[in-house]
């Protein structure tokens, strides 16, 4: 019994040491595992942690790096373009291409229903329009100022010539006791062939058929009808220094000029403007200037009458084509004192011509 016994209590000794060793041998290989677990599931929470911090405090998301559709094209690589295409290809790529922009809504034409453009198509009008703008606007400014520079040379010009004929007329004006003296023995010389019989032949020249040019009683035209036309008129406006101070009478180069009444021939103005000219004393104390002659065949002192050649058509001193500046001067004047004169299509018609 007590064998019995003593074997029952080796047997109860030794299972609990067996249990005993076991349940240490479980601990300590669950120990390690338990503490491994404990670490991955820390890591795991810390990476949640960041990636939720990341996201909230992120603005934008590269949609790239979440969805990448390999069936799509990759625009972003450089691909080598097609060594030539055919008519008919680049039809269809243009067609296809304007059926993805319509298809991603297109721009409506403008006043157009149902009509689409692309963005390209709408950009290029928008910058022809506003380059013709700008191409317009450049126009009229040059325009401006070259209409600025032409009128500020022409004041330039009108002052030049202003200044020149008063440095003119004053030089003919230290000249006036002269003339005057000459106008007084040229009338004083016309009274005497007045009375005179016969003196006609006295200037030396052959009158010939008078005819046609005259139109009252010892007068007559500067030039013969149908040969000149009438030009700028007596105190017209324009290119001259202050206005016409005659009457312009356009012609053909050569054209002869006639003594328009009896005078005796004075001397010739001595200044730019007129070219060669002619000047003409007569019996009235006025006087008769005739410029931009091509030559003259008279000389001063020489008695002329009606329909006498005195010169021909030209255009020197301050001319711009052929013509005869015809110019009257009243009595108490001094022919070249060009603001001095009077209108000479006045003094024409007293004489009794009308042109």
């Amino acid at each position: 019994m007590s064998q019995v016994v003593r074997r029952a209590s080796r047997r109860a000794v030794t299972t609990s040491d067996d249990a005993a060793f076991t349940a240490d041998s479980s601990h300590s290989i669950l120990s390690p595992i338990i503490a491994s677990l404990s670490v991955s599931l820390l890591a795991v929470a810390v990476a949640a942690g960041v990636v939720t911090a990341t996201a909230a405090h992120s603005d934008e998301q590269d949609q790239t790096s979440i969805v990448v559709d390999v069936s799509s094209p990759n625009q972003a690589m450089a691909a080598p373009a097609p060594e030539s295409l055919t008519a008919e290809q680049v039809a269809a790529l243009k067609s296809d291409e304007t059926s993805k922009q319509t298809a991603a809504g297109g721009l409506t034409a403008f006043g157009q229903r149902g009509t689409t453009v692309n963005r390209n198509s709408v950009r290029t009008q928008i910058d022809q329009a506003l380059v013709a703008g700008s191409s317009t606007s450049r126009t009229s400014s040059l325009a401006r100022t070259n209409s600025q520079v032409t009128l500020t040379q022409a004041q330039s010009e009108a002052k030049k010539r202003e200044q020149r004929m008063l440095d003119d007329i004053a030089r003919i004006k230290k000249e006036a006791k002269r003339i005057e003296e000459e106008k007084r023995r040229a009338a004083e010389l016309l009274k005497q062939m007045q009375k005179t019989p016969g003196a006609d032949g006295a200037s030396g020249v052959n009158l010939g058929d008078l005819s046609a040019l005259r139109s009252g009683d010892g007068v007559c035209l500067p030039m013969l009808p149908g040969t000149f036309s009438v030009g700028a008129h007596f105190g017209q406006y324009g290119v001259w220094a202050r206005y016409h101070t005659g009457q312009d009478f356009p012609a053909a180069y050569g054209t002869p000029i006639y003594a328009v009444a009896p005078a005796v021939v004075g001397t010739p103005v001595g200044a730019w403007w007129p070219g060669t000219n002619v000047v003409l004393h007569h019996l009235n104390g006025g006087s008769t200037l005739y410029a931009h002659m091509s030559r003259s065949v008279v000389r001063p002192g020489q008695v002329v009458k009606p329909g006498d050649v005195i010169g021909y058509v030209g255009s020197t001193g301050n001319s711009n084509g052929n013509h005869l500046h015809f110019e009257y001067y009243p009595p108490g004047t001094t022919p070249g004192d060009v603001y001095a004169a009077s209108n000479p299509m006045a003094f024409l018609r007293s004489l009794g011509l009308r042109i």
